[in-house]
């Protein structure tokens, strides 16, 4: 039970190690150059819209995905000879 509470403590302070420095770069002054960025093109926004849009089709109405999941698992297991 000592090398338990031993190793918890050790990943409790590799994980604080971690989040402090998360935490450092978090509060640390941000820099000219951060300062002067343009923003993004056309092209990047317009896939994460397509992907978000999917996520909540999908999220609000998963029959078709299901669906489709089930009888892909029926067909592979019947290749396989289960």
């Amino acid at each position: 039970m000592f090398i338990l509470g031993l190793l918890l403590v050790i990943n409790s302070a590799i994980s604080a190690a971690y989040y402090l420095r998360i935490i450092r770069i978090l509060l640390a002054p941000t820099s000219k150059n951060v300062e002067n960025v343009n923003e993004a093109p056309l092209q990047l926004p317009i896939p994460i819209y397509i992907a978000s849009a999917f996520i909540i089709i999908f999220g609000i109405w998963p029959d078709p995905i299901i669906s489709i999941a089930q009888s892909t698992a029926l067909q592979i297991l019947s290749i396989g000879g289960g």
